[in-house]
């Protein structure tokens, strides 16, 4: 099975590492490759990756 990798977009910090903690729990091989918290960032990091 294939590593699946995640791109965290959210603005609130609690809930940036809420996600993460879930995403850890959930039992697949899950990389969280980014948290972002502003749509322009998000836009930028795509662009770049």
């Amino acid at each position: 099975m294939n590593r699946i990798k995640v791109l965290i977009v959210e603005d609130e910090p609690h809930a940036q590492s809420e996600l993460k903690r879930l995403l850890a729990q959930c039992g697949h091989d899950i990389l969280v490759m980014d948290c972002i918290d502003t749509v322009e960032d998000t836009i930028h990091w795509i662009n770049n990756h």
